[in-house]
């Protein structure tokens, strides 16, 4: 469902009134777009006032040639899109609508929400996340007053990186009124190599052999073969026996004519077995939308189970899906990122063992190289219970704290939200 919002923003002055007002009677608030992300992170706090900043909305700054664009936070991402594209140019960080995943409406999600959840789809492993392509933020911090972060243009390096800070901080440090991007030009075309029969021991090794090669993958995913209809794609093979990885590339046409199929005989040459189907334009643009938005676990079958979301170092995606396959095997998973990204469905249980069970195994298979795990989906009561992220180390708490304070001294933007710490 969609949080109500006390309080819908039209006006950067607005929200700087309604910040400092809260900031004087010292009273919590809740900061959404849409509310689209509800879902995500530990349950609001019901007793604090909810301000929206959906009203706050459209473009300030668009210029194709020197491709930059700004717009308020309560800008949907659609919105944005259909300009962009209207120049044949992207967000190139790729943001996912999880709508389906959380059961809210595709199509609402704000372009603040997207920068507060550091959400990024396929193509991360190419472009980077959307911190790394966030290059300026206008927002309200918990003092009601006005900070501005980075600029409108890429070489602006001056003072402390508050883009960076703010991407991923779920709205607990600052009310973002505005958000500009460094943004890229499509390709001439899109296509997929599908490569099948590929289990979870080849998957790693695949996606591995493809991206490390000169022919400029932009997104490289697998999924099991009794996961592939849930896709919901028409036009890709249906049955993929053991699994299939997917292999995106995006250029000029001769180019990625070429460069498919010089990956086909690569791949042919050190995986025998494999079958290869390549597919383009509507069906390859589907099947990524579909990947980043998680549709697999949207279904019928997957209604009720809580989803994880375990980001490690891409080579060792498929050690870490194998090692949680033999110690939950009723889970179900499949990688993006080129194995760097797990998403793991799994029924309602004993959540803390399972999340034990999930950042125990994350942690020594990952070991120093470090991964993160993430509850997505549960229900509210399973989301107070069981840590949401990863439970800090006392020096990180420490940081983290201290920089709340910095930006949020009376503790004013959604208390608890990210942990029951902070």
């Amino acid at each position: 469902m969609l949080a109500e919002a006390d309080t819908i923003i039209k006006t950067e002055e607005a929200l700087v009134a309604a910040i400092t007002e809260a900031a004087q009677a010292k009273k919590p608030v809740n900061i959404i777009g849409a509310g689209t992300k509800a879902g995500l992170g530990r349950p609001f706090d019901p007793s604090a006032t909810t301000v929206s900043t959906a009203g706050l909305s459209g473009v300030t700054l668009y210029e194709p040639a020197e491709l930059v664009l700004s717009a308020k936070a309560g800008t949907t991402v659609a919105e944005i899109e259909k300009l962009l594209d209207s120049n044949n140019q992207m967000l190139a960080f790729e943001p996912p609508d999880y709508a389906r995943l959380l059961g809210t409406e595709p199509g609402k999600q704000t372009i603040g929400g997207v920068v507060a959840t550091n959400l990024s789809g396929p193509r991360r492993i190419y472009a980077g996340a959307a911190r790394d392509l966030l290059i300026g933020t206008r927002a309200v911090n918990g003092m009601g007053e006005l900070i501005r972060g980075g600029g409108r243009v890429m070489k602006n390096v001056t003072g402390l990186d508050i883009p960076r800070i703010m991407a991923g901080s779920y709205g607990t440090l600052s009310a973002l009124s505005e958000c500009t991007f460094k943004v890229l030009p499509k390709g001439e075309v899109t296509r997929t190599l599908i490569v099948s029969g590929i289990d979870l021991d080849q998957a790693s090794a695949v996606m591995s052999a493809a991206v490390t090669s000169p022919y400029e993958i932009s997104a490289a995913a697998w999924v099991p073969g009794n996961l592939i209809a849930a896709l919901g794609v028409d036009g890709i093979p249906a049955d993929g026996g053991k699994g299939c990885v997917y292999l995106r590339l995006e250029n000029f046409e001769t180019f990625v004519t070429r460069r498919i199929a010089a990956l086909t005989a690569l791949l042919g040459k050190e995986f025998a077995g494999a079958g290869f189907v390549e597919v383009d334009g509507a069906v390859s643009k589907a099947l990524w939308r579909a990947l980043g938005d998680v549709v697999p676990f949207t279904g019928a079958d997957y209604r009720d189970h809580n989803i994880w979301r375990l980001s490690v170092p891409p080579v060792l995606g498929g050690a870490v899906a194998g090692a949680l396959g033999v110690k939950l095997p009723a889970a179900t998973m499949f990688m993006d990122w080129s194995g760097g990204l797990v998403w793991l469905a799994i029924a309602p249980g004993d959540m803390a063992e399972v999340s034990a069970t999930i950042r125990d195994t994350v942690g020594q298979v990952t070991g120093r190289r470090g991964g993160r795990s993430t509850l997505v989906r549960a229900s509210d009561e399973v989301r107070t219970a069981v840590p949401v992220f990863d439970v800090p180390s006392y020096a990180i708490d420490a940081l983290n704290k201290r920089i709340k304070s910095s930006f949020d001294p009376h503790g004013l933007f959604s208390p608890y939200r990210m942990h029951a710490s902070l």
